[in-house]
């Protein structure tokens, strides 16, 4: 493992990757500190906690973005719910939360297409394919903004 890490850091001429390297030791104890009534399975009400404890940067501010502006772009939408679905949240939990943080007093039509999407990534509608998230190199290459 050591010699992967090694050979990354050595390629990583932009440091893309080195500053999120050199942080697991640091989310790693964060998340063994965690109080042992958050530590069974995540879900809405630990989901803050471990979002600022244990979200890579790239997920963290999308997770910031929708909690702080009610809005992100398509693309950070699914982003974000393929990630929290990988975590573990629900697709009841991630409904919720969907509903809860995005554009309070959205119209009727988005509300029903973003359950639809949610539905959709836990492979209960459309092509019935449950939807893995997307891997740091996707992401890193995606470009995709928050906003």
């Amino acid at each position: 493992m050591e010699t992967v890490i090694r050979s990354i850091l050595d390629d990583d001429s932009s440091n893309q990757y080195r500053t999120f390297i050199e942080s697991a030791p640091s989310l790693i104890n964060k998340v063994s500190a965690m109080p042992d009534d958050l530590k069974e399975t995540i879900n809405l009400n630990n989901l803050p906690f471990f979002a600022k404890q244990s979200f890579p940067p790239c997920m963290l501010n999308l997770h910031n973005h929708i909690t702080k502006d009610k809005h992100l772009k398509h693309d950070g939408r699914l982003q974000l719910l393929l990630f929290l679905k990988g975590c573990g949240l629900t697709k009841e939990d991630n409904g919720k939360f969907w509903r809860t943080h995005y554009k309070k007093g959205v119209a009727e039509s988005d509300e029903k297409q973003l359950q639809y999407t949610v539905k959709h990534s836990y492979g209960e509608e459309g092509k019935k394919v449950s939807y893995s998230p997307y891997t740091c190199h996707k992401i890193i290459n995606f470009k995709v903004g928050a906003g």
